[in-house]
């Protein structure tokens, strides 16, 4: 699918068209906005779908096989970093 560009990411897939679209732009709710209004008239960037596409149904994921990432804060007041001005 063509998602060597970061994440998150957003495709839009359609089998029976054999079409498929990434959002390569910002990803927020004005960025996701434009780019489903793009496609909705023809303009979303859109790749034929190379091969055939199934998507699988999975069990939900029951948070049991991996521990949760916690990011860690930092100080920016930390008095021990001196910045060169």
């Amino acid at each position: 699918m063509n998602l060597g560009f970061g994440f998150p990411a957003v495709v839009a897939i359609s089998p029976s068209k054999k079409m498929i679209a990434t959002m390569k732009g910002g990803f927020g709710q004005t960025g996701l906005n434009a780019w489903l209004g793009d496609l909705l008239i023809g303009k979303g960037g859109l790749e034929d779908l190379k091969g055939e596409f199934k998507v699988k149904k999975v069990d939900k994921w029951d948070g049991k096989d991996a521990p949760v990432l916690e990011e860690e804060s930092y100080d920016y007041d930390d008095d021990d970093i001196k910045a060169d001005l």
